[in-house]
């Protein structure tokens, strides 16, 4: 530091100049103490400013959690309010069984009969353990049909043969308007019906549906939207209950609707409003009814007219069950007047059905299997249970092999009927020769009686032809057994017959 007045170096610390004795000036702010003093006034200050600003950081990380919570909750209650209310658990429901409705229309391959051929053949067998029956399980009967609607063709065979041994084994083919019968090997060429009288035309005047997959499609969703507009809040009943799902007591959400007279009438009174306000709704309808717009509005008119004079005694009440914030179908019961009730549960595996009048009368669980299968089961108060499975399994892109079989019991004996099959589509139709056959009105005597020899000569050495014939003994003599038949009614007349008649 330098004097002010000559320049000359000063002590640290003078006071006075060394060389010219003039007073050093000092600024306050640079003095030790003050130095100190700012120094730690600016700590202080420093030291108070981060400690407010980590209080309110502070309150800011608990704040916000809280008002996150809040409003999670408050969201959460709004949409358990709206989704728990009685009308929109209804439209759940039905937008859900609507939805599952259009997947299965919308993945459906319907058959394109007019540009494509099809062919389905198959056979049948039974297997039984109940003595009456037992000859049945000799028997096999196939089957086939095939139908080329653009050329014309058709052809439907049937055989039966009994251990082996063929009893018949006969294919009707029509090509145009012309049959022709196949023996195989019991009659060397085709037969041709060469009738006057018969017309075959008809089998392949198809007529076109009015009704196409759009307008079906349209019709449903229509309807489905206006039921559900249609349904009023206030004649549900909600409540909560306990019912059995995969064999456990599991609480759900249940809404109550009576189906009564005044119900009824309520209901099909909006749903013919609504229809008669939606003109492109009854364009359709029309159309598909081969009706005009102006009749079919005169017809919804006097339906609506005629409910107020309809009425009935008896009453429904259909109980819906959800559960979860998604309202997830999972039961229905629709209960009728003498406990006539019937009971529908959708498990996670399957989908059961009670029937019940006072007491439980029957059960069938329907199990899916997998996406080629699945297996119905059921179960009655007789001592008859059984199960029907069907099998798909898919060759190519045209063809399918599956399998139906039907599976009974009575009170501990067997009855099960199984049917193999297999559905082609692109398949040769009636592929046959018609060079040699020969017109049905030519057969000659003798060959008439060889055919009628040898089908009436094998049925009569058959199994199924005896019992058969046992049957119907049974019920011949069950029926006149029962006729007690007294000719002593007659002897207090005198009968005065004259000969010479």
């Amino acid at each position: 530091m330098n004097c002010k007045n000559c320049g000359s170096s000063l002590e640290s610390g003078a006071k006075f100049c060394g060389n010219c004795g003039s007073p050093v000036e000092v600024s306050e702010s640079l003095e030790p103490n003050n130095i100190d003093t700012i120094s730690s006034s600016n700590v202080s200050n420093d030291s108070q400013s981060f400690s407010d600003d980590e209080k309110k950081g502070s309150k800011k990380k608990f704040i916000l959690p809280i008002i996150i919570l809040l409003v999670i909750a408050g969201v959460c209650g709004f949409i358990f309010f709206y989704m728990k209310n009685p009308k929109r658990i209804i439209t759940s429901v039905i937008n859900n069984a609507y939805d599952k409705f259009d997947g299965l229309l919308t993945s459906s391959d319907s058959f394109d009969y007019e540009n494509n051929t099809i062919l389905v053949n198959g056979n049948l067998s039974i297997d039984t353990d109940i003595p009456d029956l037992m000859d049945l399980n000799s028997e096999n009967l196939s089957y086939s049909f095939g139908m080329d609607y653009s050329n014309k063709k058709m052809e439907m065979g049937l055989s039966l043969s009994e251990d082996n041994n063929m009893l018949i084994d006969m294919f009707i083919y029509l090509l145009n308007n012309q049959g022709y019968i196949s023996l195989k090997d019991d009659f060397p060429s085709l037969i041709k019906i060469d009738d006057e009288d018969t017309d075959f035309s008809d089998v392949f005047s198809i007529e076109k549906s009015n009704v196409s997959d759009a307008d079906l499609k349209y019709i449903v969703k229509t309807y489905k939207d206006i039921l559900i507009d249609s349904l009023d809040s206030s004649d549900f009943s909600k409540s909560s209950e306990k019912i059995k799902l995969d064999d456990k007591d599991v609480k759900v959400d249940k809404l109550s609707y009576v189906f009564n007279s005044e119900s009824y009438k309520k209901l099909c009174n909006r749903i013919i409003d609504k229809t008669l306000s939606d003109d492109t709704l009854l364009e359709t309808l029309a159309r598909i009814s081969n009706v005009n717009v102006a009749d079919l509005k005169s017809d919804l008119e006097m339906s609506k007219d005629s409910l107020s004079d309809y009425s009935f005694d008896e009453s429904l009440t259909i109980d819906i069950y959800t559960k979860g914030i998604t309202n997830k179908f999972v039961g229905l019961d629709v209960k009728g007047p003498n406990g006539v009730s019937v009971c529908f549960r959708v498990n996670s595996d399957n989908t059961t059905i009670e029937f019940y009048v006072l007491q439980k009368i029957a059960t069938i669980v329907i199990n899916k299997v997998n996406d080629n299968s699945y297996s119905i089961d059921f179960n009655t108060m007789f001592n008859v249970n059984g199960n029907i499975s069907v099998v798909e399994n898919k060759v190519n892109d045209n063809k399918v092999d599956g399998s139906i079989k039907f599976s009974l019991n009575l009170d501990g004996s067997k009855f099960v009927i199984l049917n193999k099959f297999s559905t082609e589509v692109g398949a040769k139709i009636a592929d046959i020769d018609i060079t040699n056959s020969k017109n049905a009105n030519d057969l000659t005597e003798d060959e008439m009686n060889k055919l009628s020899s040898l089908y009436t000569s094998r049925f009569e050495k058959s199994k199924i032809y005896n019992l058969f014939s046992n049957i119907s003994n049974i019920m011949e003599d069950s029926y006149y057994g029962d006729l007690d038949y007294d000719d002593s009614y007659y002897d207090d007349f005198d009968f005065d017959f004259d000969s010479s008649l």
